[in-house]
């Protein structure tokens, strides 16, 4: 008898191993995928999960990406005219649709800066067509920037104009930080080109480098600009506006 009891309490504690470890791994997906729904659909988090990205710590790897990067034209000057309250129902009214729309383009929102948007095709998944994705993307903000302004301005509310940079090149892609604080994120200096783009984009054009022209020239309408000196780099950059994906 003695023997039996402990044969089942043996089983009893093998079982309760094997339930603790079944719900620790469903804990410990539903906690990654949670994660990486913040940058991504849950479409494509679930599926970085099922080919076994399936813990915290994704190391570093190298790839090649399209960067796109967002900015409100003029937003210091507005916001330090308005009332803080106002400023954040502002940001709101144009982020809530703007994420949307970055899903709906399969691309990663890899942070907010402010009321800036650093957007990522290419990584966490790889897309062959990242390029004409972000072109796409990029339209499709402006639309909805000039749609959510064209509403506030008939409320009585400050509208706003929305610059964009595209840029394309090899970055480190992966999971950084701190155990308590981890984000996914883009690393390299195509990530620092793009946000000079942007910079010197005016409210409402979309400029993109020659690296991401490159590789769309056929599938768009763009006017190339003068080259252009950005810090870092030696050599101007050439530029080119977007304004229509023809296919």
């Amino acid at each position: 008898m003695a023997l039996m009891g402990l044969m089942a309490g043996s089983v009893v504690g093998r079982f309760q191993k094997l339930v603790g470890r079944a719900v620790t791994a469903a804990l410990s997906r539903q906690r990654v995928e949670g994660m990486f729904s913040r940058y991504v659909s849950h479409q494509v988090a679930r599926h970085l999960l099922d080919q076994g990205e399936n813990t915290l710590t994704l190391p570093g790897r190298r790839c090649r990406v399209t960067v796109l990067m967002t900015d409100i034209r003029g937003f210091t000057t507005l916001s330090s005219k308005l009332p803080p309250e106002e400023v954040v129902s502002l940001l709101n009214d144009y982020f809530e649709k703007l994420v949307p729309q970055v899903f709906a383009h399969e691309g990663t929102l890899d942070k907010f800066i402010g009321d800036a948007m650093l957007i990522v095709f290419g990584a966490p998944l790889p897309q062959d067509d990242q390029e004409i994705r972000a072109c796409r993307l990029a339209l499709a903000l402006q639309r909805v920037v000039a749609e959510v302004s064209a509403e506030r301005s008939r409320r009585g509310h400050p509208a706003v104009q929305m610059g964009i940079g595209i840029n394309t090149g090899d970055v480190v892609a992966g999971i950084v930080g701190a155990p308590e604080r981890q984000e996914y994120t883009v690393l390299g200096d195509p990530v620092n080109v793009t946000a000079r783009l942007e910079g010197i984009a005016a409210g409402g054009t979309i400029l993109m480098t020659e690296a991401t022209y490159r590789r769309v020239a056929d599938r768009v309408r763009a006017t190339p600009l003068p080259p252009v000196m950005v810090k870092g780099k030696a050599e101007p950059l050439v530029i080119y506006q977007l304004l229509e994906v023809l296919t």
